[in-house]
């Protein structure tokens, strides 16, 4: 009869390997039982469980910033685990720093470990894992119900291993300024630049300068959406790098336990190494983390009398087609002022100017590019060419514009109108779309009075301003 313990392996696997059983025997005695002691015992576990039941009820009763994608359904879990429950988890940590600082139990713990790091890391690692935790929860619940509505698929690993270590970060910050600041303060300012530290992502370019160090992805992925694994993977090493920095910091609050200097010196050339491994690399706006599954695709572009226009996803038939339209649109409207000189299919990898632009593709010597969209049947004939280049070729007003008081009191958008005036004119029919009134008033007017009211109204729709009067004939 077997008179093992639960802590000691099998007698023939002790035989084989007595150096794997006696780190088996240390993880389970030393590491396993404590981290499970302290997770029952930590004041984090309340705040932990409070944040796991929120999210999940929020991913099964359905968010309004998720839709059922698999990629969004990543996205969703990212923001919640890096927005609530990393924030909470910094101020929790800092918390349970600052009261160790305070009530003088530091003191006791360093009984146990020589260096201040390792007891800081062992105060705040199950906050950390029960964010984790959370966030795992939230993320299953999600693709749960994303599975009865957008089929089979995965989260997208990129974004759940950034998310991981960003979590790991927020922590860090937490355990930070809970060493160095007075408890409260500690609390507060672990919110309050957390918290901040989201703001100026809106900056412009902020997303692909400084704001790749603090990586919380506010965006929605189309299907069509590639992760970039490389960019990511990256930054979860940067903000496990940083974290580790943090640590260091903290552990030398008090004289007795501070870290060597070798030791500080590894943990700020690590942090900096990896810092630089994530800003250096120039990236196109918007496409830090992602790219479309177009930039996978061979663009060809077709030119016909100078009027070139570049796809993805047609056809190079469709191609010369679509250049044909163009031309024609563009000699109907030659004394319009807004044309563009080339048209390139929207979801393009890149625009003119940025970082990587194909210069066989992106032409910046011309006046302007406009971008057209692709029919979603994929027949292209005449008469849907000059549809989709006339919608393309007008611009679009902004969505601030169209968002103001001003645009809930007259209408500011002529693009419609414009394309139908413009369509009219290389059509043997004279179309008559919804929702065009002045179109049905331009009908009636010679080329050159179309042409002056069309160029007046991109003018007042580009400075916000309500659509000049249609002269009569």
């Amino acid at each position: 009869m077997s008179t093992r313990t639960r802590s000691q392996p099998p007698a023939s696997t002790l035989a084989a390997d007595p150096r794997q059983h006696r780190l088996s025997e240390w993880l389970w005695n030393r590491v396993w039982n404590w981290l499970w002691h302290e997770l029952r015992t930590t004041p984090a576990r309340w705040p932990a469980l409070g944040l796991a039941v929120t999210g999940v009820l929020s991913a099964l009763t359905g968010s309004p910033h998720w839709v059922g994608r698999w990629n969004d359904t990543t996205l969703f879990a990212h923001l919640y685990g890096s927005i609530v429950v990393g924030i909470v988890s910094g101020i929790v940590a800092a918390l349970i720093v600052g009261r160790s600082q305070s009530r003088g139990v530091a003191v006791l713990e360093k009984t146990g470990l020589r260096s201040g790091p390792a007891v800081v890391a062992r105060s705040v690692l199950p906050v950390w894992v029960l964010a984790a935790g959370a966030f795992l929860l939230v993320l299953a619940a999600a693709a749960v119900r994303t599975v009865f509505v957008s089929g089979s698929g995965s989260p997208a690993w990129g974004v759940f291993v950034i998310t991981l270590c960003l979590l790991a970060f927020q922590v860090a910050v937490g355990a930070f300024l809970g060493a160095w600041l007075p408890r409260w303060a500690a609390v507060v300012g672990t919110g309050v630049l957390l918290y901040g530290a989201l703001v100026p992502v809106y900056l412009p370019d902020a997303e692909r300068t400084w704001g790749r160090l603090y990586p919380v992805i506010q965006q929605r992925w189309d299907d069509d959406v590639v992760q970039h694994a490389a960019r990511m993977f990256s930054a979860g090493a940067w903000l496990l790098a940083a974290a580790g920095l943090l640590l260091v910091a903290a552990g030398s609050r008090h004289r007795s336990t501070r870290p060597s200097g070798r030791t500080a010196v590894t943990a700020l050339l690590l942090a900096g190494a990896a810092a630089a491994g994530v800003l250096l690399p120039q990236v196109a706006r918007g496409q830090q983390w992602m790219s479309t599954a177009a930039a996978a695709r061979l663009l060809q572009c077709a030119e016909h009398d100078s009027a070139r226009v570049c796809g993805y996803s047609a056809t190079r038939q469709d191609l010369e087609m679509l250049a044909a339209a163009f031309a024609d649109l563009r000699r109907a409207g030659a004394e319009l002022d807004f044309l563009p000189a080339q048209l390139v299919e929207s979801g393009a990898p890149v625009a003119p100017g940025e970082p990587g632009a194909p210069a066989e593709i992106w032409d910046t010597s011309r006046d302007r590019t406009a971008a057209w969209s692709a029919d979603p049947s994929g027949v292209i004939d005449r008469s849907r060419a000059v549809e989709l280049v006339a919608a393309a070729i007008v611009p679009v007003v902004d969505q601030d514009c169209l968002r103001s008081e001003l645009a809930a009191r007259t209408d500011l958008d002529a693009s419609r109108d414009i394309a139908a005036t413009l369509t009219d004119r290389i059509t043997s029919t004279v179309s008559r779309p919804d929702d065009t009134p002045a179109h049905d008033q331009l009908v009636h007017l010679p080329p050159n009075q179309q042409d002056a009211w069309m160029n007046q109204a991109v003018a007042a729709a580009a400075a916000c301003r309500p659509l000049p009067r249609v002269p009569t004939p």
